[in-house]
């Protein structure tokens, strides 16, 4: 999860994403590659859409359906639909 928020980033899901890190249980920070550090869910965390996830994992306003894919690339708008 990235550590910045983006400016274009709604209201209900900086709330939603400072309630997550609020809960320490769920949420740690580790060193990630080229030395930037990124919040690592700890446990599962269940959100109301795949653009809510999506949102609240890149800390900008996202269409999951686009940005969530499998190993091989396909999103999940394409899996859906199969």
């Amino acid at each position: 999860m990235r550590l910045l928020i983006r400016s274009n980033y709604s209201i209900f899901h900086v709330n939603l994403r400072g309630t997550i890190l609020l809960d320490g249980s769920r949420i740690s920070i580790r060193e990630a590659e080229l030395n930037k550090s990124v919040y690592v869910f700890q446990q599962d965390y269940v959100c109301n859409s795949p653009s809510g996830a999506a949102a609240v994992v890149l800390a900008r306003a996202a269409n999951g359906w686009t940005e969530w894919k499998d190993k091989e690339g396909n999103t999940l708008d394409a899996l859906k639909r199969k």
